[in-house]
């Protein structure tokens, strides 16, 4: 534009300068006698306007919040075009320079990623909150609900310990300590020293010769850990002794103060379902062990199984959450295989009949928690293999069995063996106006979708701890304090009894437990 510009200047000048010469020959030869006046200059040509700066292009959008509990954030707008720049001002005797070119408009910001519905627990340390449930967290790489007995201590559920057994005088009790202080250990009796070591109790007789009152009534001498009448133990049965048999051994039928070691069938019971049922020889007034309930490692299993002492059956782990236990699957490392489960075209033998039978694709039920059941009105697709967050397992609405009663909690499912001392919301109703907060309606124990709450410990304590001598040698007489068995999630006190490590006997501890269910 300038370079032209320059041109026409100078194409006037030499045009200036051609009429400048004509005039000139037609004044020497018309004009004799008077000369014209001398031509005025040419004026500069203009420098043509500078071109305009071009806009500057406008800022990409701030990227979109990511969406929690899945949902993408939204894609940030594109930056406004930018203006093009002004036009350079024309100068004198030439044309105006162009405005600049308009500047691009910005790139619109990237959505956020959506958000995942829970934290992965892989990588992540036990105690980590995760999932959409309550008290759901990391244990092990998994999400799970927290519960005693997972052997990760949650502190905000109230746990002292988790050694992760069933056990009881081991230290670590229901997630409680058994004792924390020797006062704790005091069993009431005036002929032993209680104290608490490594959070379990201990008990030693007393030494010193001690006056103490006999249960019967009645004054009596403290002997072997008993209060017992004068004369016990000389081996002559005298006064209100129902035994005399000269020896300090309990559970033999006559035990150290005097009396028999039984008189009746509930005398024997440990309130203990996996030692299985214990009686009582009145002849003898021996207690007779009941056959302990075994819970042997199958094949299928990385683990044996553990007793539940409330009702004696065994529990196994179910490590692929298939909702079938590792002693009935006959893999345990696959979801999609187990008893009775769809044959697709997978390559593998789905119902574990040893048959591949791939003939058609797989029919995949929604299965949002992973727990390996939907619910009755779960969305279908059909695929050679099932994708996460489905599952092969048939939704039966005549058969509970089959049904999740609570998708979105994969700690609820048909055949958990798992008890639990907090619920979880069973179902969630919007609150009135204006805000319609959702607000949890029902809260459940009921985990295994039975339609019942069923108790872990079912049992009130005896009136004291019993010995059970003999090859294995057990305590009877743990239980509620209370005089009934405490609903579900209550908080209440437990004796539990366990073997003196000292001694042939017995020692009690009390302590706070929460009630556990499924």
């Amino acid at each position: 534009m300038i370079r032209r510009s320059g041109l026409v200047g100078l194409t006037l000048v030499f045009f200036g300068l051609q009429q400048l010469a004509c005039s000139s020959e037609f004044s020497d030869s018309t004009t004799p006698d008077g000369g014209a006046g001398s031509a005025g200059s040419a004026g500069t040509a203009g420098q043509g306007g500078s071109a305009g700066s071009a806009g500057t292009a406008g800022q990409g959008g701030s990227a979109g919040t990511a969406g929690q509990g899945g949902s993408a954030g939204t894609a940030g707008q594109g930056g406004s075009a930018g203006q093009g720049g002004s036009a350079g001002s024309a100068g004198a005797g030439a044309a105006a320079g162009s405005g600049g070119d308009a500047g691009s408009g910005g790139v619109a910001g990237a959505g956020g990623s959506g958000g995942s519905g829970g934290v992965s627990c892989e990588g992540q340390p036990d105690g980590t909150a995760c999932g959409e449930a309550l008290e759901q967290i990391c244990v092990g790489g998994a999400c799970a609900q927290s519960h005693c007995g997972d052997g990760y201590v949650d502190a905000t559920a109230g746990e002292d310990c988790d050694d992760g057994n069933e056990l009881s005088g081991d230290g670590c009790s229901a997630c409680k300590y058994d004792c924390t202080k020797d006062t704790e250990c005091d069993d009431g009796n005036p002929c032993t020293v209680n104290s608490c070591a490594s959070h379990k109790c201990a008990a030693t007789n007393v030494t010193a010769v001690t006056v103490c009152a006999m249960a019967g009534g009645g004054e009596g001498t403290c002997k072997n850990g008993v209060c017992a009448a004068a004369g016990c133990g000389d081996g002559v049965k005298n006064g209100s002794e129902d035994c005399d048999d000269g020896n300090a051994t309990n559970g033999d039928g006559c035990d150290n103060d005097c009396t028999f070691s039984c008189t009746k069938n509930a005398d024997c019971d440990d309130g203990d379902a996996c030692t299985g049922a214990e009686t009582c020889n009145t002849t003898t007034h021996q207690c007779q062990a009941g056959t302990a309930v075994t819970c042997s490692k199958p094949a299928t299993c990385a683990t044996a199984g553990t007793c539940n002492p409330g009702t004696g059956s065994c529990s196994f782990a179910d490590l692929d959450g298939d909702g079938v236990t590792c002693d009935t699957d006959c893999n345990d490392a696959d979801p999609t295989i187990y008893p009775g489960a769809p044959e697709c075209k997978d390559g593998k033998d789905n119902d574990c009949n040893q048959l591949k039978e791939d003939t058609v694709d797989c029919v995949c039920y929604a299965d949002s928690d992973g727990d390996g059941f939907s619910t009755a009105s779960a969305g279908t697709l059909s695929a050679s293999t099932c994708p996460t967050g489905y599952t092969n397992r048939k939704p039966v609405s005549s058969d509970p069995s089959t049904l999740d009663c609570k998708e979105g909690n994969a700690s609820v499912f048909p055949s958990q063996t798992t008890y639990f001392q907090s619920s979880y919301c069973a179902r969630t109703m919007i609150g009135p106006p204006p805000n319609f907060n959702p607000y949890c309606a029902t809260y459940s124990f009921d985990y295994n979708c039975d339609g019942a709450e069923t108790k872990a410990y079912n049992t009130t304590a005896g009136l004291s701890c019993t010995f059970l001598g003999g090859r294995w040698p057990q305590c009877v007489g743990s239980g509620w304090t209370t005089s009934t068995v405490p609903s579900c999630g209550a908080t209440s006190t437990y004796k539990t009894c366990s073997l003196n490590k000292l001694k042939d006997g017995c020692v009690s501890s009390t302590t706070s437990r929460v009630q556990s269910c499924r």
